[in-house]
């Protein structure tokens, strides 16, 4: 027999053996001793890929579904910088809380060939996460039943940290691959990936410049340094 028990964002099989997704703290042993007094039944272990899972851009107050090849805008967010701010559909998914990994991934090989499938990890970002009821007027990735999306709010979408890019591989105006991962409750996962292009969108010069200063390949703090930013002498 097997029993299961969840602690806030923690998931704990008892029986075959304990299993444990926590936020990486040690359960206290009267838990411990509680829980494996407890018989229940259907404790199952994680799937990996159980769930349906497709990726969403953020534009401004809900998401919108990324098709292959669409560009996604890179935004400054409150810390500086410049990110990706990624959600998904989900499907299949126990419970409202989990997790969302955002990774942009190369699309050209070293020799600048394009490739079928996502390359290397260029920069990623994870974190817990809630899902919620699609937002009104939302067509569902598929016709089947069921599906919800992580909530339209910066704190629970990917923050992609694209820029400062310091790496030697461009960013703007480049096909890359955006890979979402969920993972929900009790582990269970959910993979897509798209072919994005990301962009800076800003409609002031000065904004959009920064971006591309920050964004492309190879980046140092002097080269998006101008006198301006000097201030005036006395």
């Amino acid at each position: 027999m097997s029993a299961a028990v969840s602690f806030g964002s923690s998931y704990i099989c008892v029986g075959e053996g304990i299993r444990v997704w926590a936020e990486a703290r040690a359960l206290p042993l009267f838990r411990l001793l509680f829980l494996t007094s407890m018989l229940a039944a259907g404790c199952q272990n994680p799937v990996p890929g159980s769930l349906e899972v497709a990726a969403a851009r953020f534009e401004g107050q809900s998401l919108a579904p990324i098709g292959d090849g669409d560009s996604v805008e890179l935004t400054r967010p409150l810390q500086g910088g410049h990110v990706l701010f990624i959600g998904a559909y989900v499907r299949g998914a126990s419970g409202s809380a989990g997790t969302i990994r955002g990774e942009l991934r190369r699309g050209e090989s070293d020799t600048g060939q394009p490739l079928l499938a996502p390359g290397a990890i260029i920069v990623y970002e994870e974190r817990s996460t809630t899902l919620a009821e699609l937002d009104a007027g939302v067509t569902p990735p598929s016709a089947s039943p069921g599906w919800q999306q992580v909530r339209a709010d910066v704190s629970d979408l990917a923050n992609i940290p694209a820029c400062p890019n310091f790496l030697p591989v461009e960013i703007p105006d480049r096909t890359l691959y955006l890979q979402v991962v969920y993972t929900d409750s009790k582990g269970n996962t959910g993979t897509t990936a798209k072919k994005v292009v990301p962009r800076c969108a800003q409609t002031d010069p000065v904004e959009r410049n920064t971006c591309l200063c920050e964004c492309h390949a190879n980046y140092t703090i002097d080269r998006c340094f101008t006198s301006s930013d000097a201030g005036s002498a006395d």
